[in-house]
């Protein structure tokens, strides 16, 4: 009582203001204070109820898939925040354990959870001022590759081995290098490299409306 700190202008003419601090969100009743033997019970309505603040509510925005597989440049955007506020953000990857960090949104109150792989991602919760918002989910998939057979070029000669069966594939989509392709010949399964993006693969026809990867080394058969 008479803390200076604890009046404003108003209360100069009016009357004098002292706090009870410290208190947490409940119902608050029963007040009185004691003064040289004196009780002084305050008057006003009881109880006094203080809540705690309202907390964050988002929604997952449009998840980007990683560009390659085993990629780790996928994101999950939470949309609906407060503008250029700092979140504490925890979300789980296929039932890990929680990986928690501090976010901060942008001009438009979107939080970007970023460097992420496919997966299941749950429990996604912001909390801001010691109040967390109600958890989401959102999914992130490896990107889908497109290859279709093409044209088989038979071996030149008998019993020969430089047949080669042409594989199509859009571009951007599978990333240049060497794979590993299986298949089944004779009722056995073989494997052979197989190189994507070698420009020595690719004829002019192609740059404009597909690439061609070519399985090589091939000799008479059913593939």
């Amino acid at each position: 009582f008479g803390n200076p700190s604890n009046r404003i202008s108003a209360e100069a003419s009016t009357g004098l203001t002292a706090y009870l601090e410290g208190l947490g969100a409940g119902n608050y009743s029963g007040f009185q204070i004691t003064i040289n033997g004196c009780i002084i019970t305050p008057t006003g309505t009881t109880p006094v109820s203080l809540s705690d603040p309202t907390a964050p509510t988002f929604t997952v925005g449009t998840a980007v898939k990683p560009t390659t597989c085993g990629g780790t440049n996928g994101s999950i955007p939470l949309t609906g925040l407060t503008a250029n506020t700092n979140y504490s953000v925890s979300y789980q990857k296929d039932g890990a354990a929680a990986t928690v960090g501090t976010l901060t949104s942008n001009a438009s109150g979107v939080l970007t959870i970023g460097s992420l792989g496919a997966g299941n991602y749950t429990n996604i919760t912001v909390t801001l001022s010691g109040c967390t918002s109600a958890a989401k989910s959102a999914t992130l998939s490896n990107p889908s590759y497109t290859l279709a057979i093409s044209t088989p070029t038979n071996p030149t000669t008998c019993g020969g081995t430089d047949g080669k069966i042409a594989f199509t594939y859009g571009s951007g989509t599978i990333p240049d290098g060497i794979y590993s392709m299986s298949y089944s010949l004779g009722g056995s399964t073989l494997t052979k490299n197989i190189t994507f993006g070698n420009p020595s693969n690719r004829i002019s026809a192609e740059a404009s409306t597909g690439l061609t990867a070519f399985l090589t080394g091939l000799g008479a058969g059913s593939y």
